[in-house]
């Protein structure tokens, strides 16, 4: 895996793939931020954390920003920290990079 490979949040799966976040709640709007350091793609949104507002809010901008439906959306990994995995289907991966502007 060569080193830009390494910094794409998008890993692709058997049944789509998989889009690791940082996510930053109580933002002043929902927005993409480009991808951090690790390579996780970030993510501000307006929710706070509290009663899983937030990871609901990420899952319907995500799926706003890609077209898709919220349902083909799935949070996997880490809930309630603001590093997060999630799997998404019904798009290929290269739609959804062009759709959240990762190159």
């Amino acid at each position: 895996m060569s080193a830009v490979e390494s910094l794409n949040p998008i890993r692709k799966t058997k049944t789509g793939f998989t889009l690791n976040l940082r996510v930053q709640p109580r933002s002043s709007t929902d927005t993409i931020d480009g991808i951090n350091e690790n390579g996780q793609l970030k993510v501000r949104i307006k929710a706070p954390p509290i009663d899983s507002q937030a990871n609901k809010t990420i899952i319907k901008f995500i799926a706003k920003t890609l077209g898709i439906s919220h349902r083909n959306i799935k949070l996997i990994y880490r809930a309630k920290s603001r590093n997060k995995i999630i799997n998404i289907d019904d798009i290929t991966p290269e739609s959804a990079a062009l759709k959240l502007e990762i190159r």
